[in-house]
């Protein structure tokens, strides 16, 4: 078992925007989204819920299908589904992760939103970033990557003329 975490960010370090229908300040990256859900299906997601909410509003329902969704957020109590579990905090985001029974067989994924990758980067063994290789002055939420200066890139991969995956590992 690992913890990931995967996103994207532009040249502009932006991660998203909350005037988009979808949330993303750049049009749909197929190759991306093909990436995402190669790396995440079949594994743990852990989210906020504003970006659970995101999906929802996107037509998705409870989460992402086939991935166990855990869903970190104070601000609601649900009840927990056959797919997603709901945690209050981050300190039961971080046991959740380490302890529970379903890490030890699928790899968890961070995937957002900001202040869940602010939170929780310090636990990450790796991390799947995707540059687009665009600027979104308009955005409006945004992303620090200094927290890269604890981690190696160990892999380029590209995805299409305007983004490419970097794998970056935690340094020893």
């Amino acid at each position: 078992m690992s913890i990931n975490m995967i996103l994207a960010v532009s040249n502009d370090l932006a991660i998203g925007d909350t005037n988009s229908p979808d949330g993303l300040p750049w049009s749909k990256n197929k190759e991306d989204l093909a990436h995402f859900q190669k790396m995440t299906t079949g594994n743990v997601v852990v989210m906020g819920g504003n970006t659970f909410r995101q999906f929802q509003k996107m037509g998705m329902g409870f989460g992402l299908p086939n991935r166990t969704n855990v869903i970190v957020s104070g601000k609601y109590h649900l009840t927990d589904t056959d797919n997603n579990v709901y945690v209050q905090d981050l300190q039961e985001t971080v046991d959740l992760m380490k302890d529970n029974w379903f890490t030890l067989l699928e790899d968890v994924f961070i995937i957002g939103g900001k202040s869940i990758y602010d939170q929780l980067h310090p636990y990450c063994d790796k991390v799947y970033l995707t540059r687009i290789n665009q600027e979104f002055p308009d955005a409006d939420v945004k992303i620090s990557l200094d927290f890269l200066c604890n981690f190696d890139i160990i892999k380029r991969i590209p995805l299409n003329g305007y983004s490419e995956v970097e794998v970056w590992q935690r340094k020893k």
